[in-house]
């Protein structure tokens, strides 16, 4: 089986943990993995505990932009198949508003119109691309609160690849693995077969 992994922030460390739990103890041979900083990148290339067959990064995926036609044709494909290309904007606040952590309130965003549909662009070319020739058997993954997650969490649920979410609970210290990012879909299911039980 090959699993692929969602490592944002300084989080990559705590994934890549998961990664050798889950090749040590479930027999996992393969990893992938979608990365969110560059010293996480640096540290999963240089590490031997886990193959991983590959590793893109969210910024250089980012960056592209730039020198990216805008092809309104792929867009509108993109958009048939996985849904608006506004929500995948959406959800990011830095792209979609300009607004980094703890800087409230601002709503303005660093990028045009046409600027925020090539950076949907080149994600969605990327993620499609990286899913095709990786072929997960699923993906691990945080709450999708960027537009590259999004983008990736779409792509695997439309191609049937399970994603399992961590989804924060108020439960101190816990959090809950789920199928979904907005439900608690095995919580759901335990709860609705407790209530058909009789006392």
């Amino acid at each position: 089986m090959k699993g692929c992994l969602v490592l944002q922030r300084r989080f990559a460390y705590i994934g890549h943990e998961l990664a050798i739990l889950l090749k040590e103890k479930h027999g996992i041979g393969e990893f992938c993995a979608f990365v969110h900083e560059r010293d996480s990148l640096d540290f999963l290339r240089m590490q031997t505990d886990v193959p991983y067959t590959n590793l893109i990064l969210d910024e250089d995926i980012q960056k592209r932009y730039k020198n990216e036609s805008l092809d309104t044709k792929f867009l509108e494909r993109f958009e048939r198949e996985y849904g608006n290309v506004w929500s995948f904007i959406s959800v990011d606040r830095v792209i979609r508003y300009g607004q980094l952590v703890r800087e409230y309130p601002h709503d303005t965003s660093q990028y045009s119109y046409e600027d925020m549909l090539r950076i949907v662009q080149v994600y969605a070319k990327e993620l499609l691309a990286f899913v095709e020739s990786e072929n997960p058997d699923f993906i691990f993954a945080y709450q999708p609160g960027a537009l590259g997650t999004l983008v990736l969490y779409s792509i695997a649920r439309k191609k049937g690849i399970p994603i399992l979410t961590i989804v924060p609970t108020v439960t101190n210290n816990r959090n809950v693995v789920s199928e979904r990012f907005d439900r608690m879909t095995w919580v759901e299911r335990n709860f609705s077969a407790n209530l058909k039980k009789k006392p």
